[in-house]
């Protein structure tokens, strides 16, 4: 085979059959396409952005972010997502030698770096901005971003209470107590919509307990929290 055939050979082979693309040149294009729309949506709001400036900005057709992405609101939905689902990642992992006071300042370092992170900010301004756009939307969003920051932190008091190192019946109840005492979570959950009241009475109660089973200096008739 002489270089000229060799060579369009090569590129045939990289683009795949029909002249369509290779998985990974899919990615790799679905990726520029999300990295920018992120910094359009990011730079001029919602309004702002356009799908066809996206196109083109990532040298895309516009056919493939509607196969792709769909519409621009589910463009939009899809950078929210990534982040949100981005907390998780950074979850410390148990170390069940190490001291419990070790181990729930390696949780409160991810709380604090996850919930008080650059991305996490520029999330929830970019989500708050639209939420009178998309209602259901931030409510989804929400909801997501807590599940996903939230889950490793109550798989930590779950395993702390079944060793017995936290005096809790609910872990899981313990657990958000705990995020709300180092990162204060309530307030930008419940602008996003992800609880109407917080706390309501049950919740005030609890806390208030929670506080006197920790540092009163006589614990004796104070129920476990």
């Amino acid at each position: 085979m002489d270089q000229n055939a060799l060579g369009v050979a090569l590129r045939s082979t990289r683009r795949g059959r029909a002249g369509r693309p290779t998985t990974d040149d899919l990615e790799k294009r679905k990726a520029k396409v999300l990295a920018i729309a992120e910094e359009l949506f990011l730079a001029r709001g919602y309004l702002g952005t356009t799908m066809a400036e996206v196109a083109k900005r990532a040298r895309v057709s516009p056919r493939l972010i509607t196969a792709h992405f769909g519409d621009k609101a589910g463009l939009f939905m899809r950078i929210i997502e990534g982040w949100s689902a981005n907390f998780a990642r950074h979850a410390p992992e148990q170390d069940i030698d190490k001291p419990l006071e070790a181990i729930l300042y390696d949780a409160a370092q991810f709380a604090w770096q996850t919930a008080y992170s650059r991305e996490a900010i520029r999330m929830q301004r970019l989500v708050v901005g639209e939420g009178d756009r998309f209602q259901t939307h931030t409510t989804e969003i929400a909801r997501n971003s807590t599940r996903n920051l939230m889950a490793p932190l109550e798989a930590i008091f779950a395993n702390l209470s079944a060793r017995g190192l936290i005096d809790s019946a609910d872990p899981v109840r313990a657990c958000k107590f705990f995020l709300d005492l180092i990162v204060g979570y309530s307030p930008p959950q419940a602008a996003m919509g992800y609880w109407e009241r917080v706390p309501d009475d049950a919740e005030l109660r609890g806390k208030v307990r929670f506080f006197c089973h920790a540092l009163s200096a006589d614990r004796r008739g104070l129920p476990a929290n």
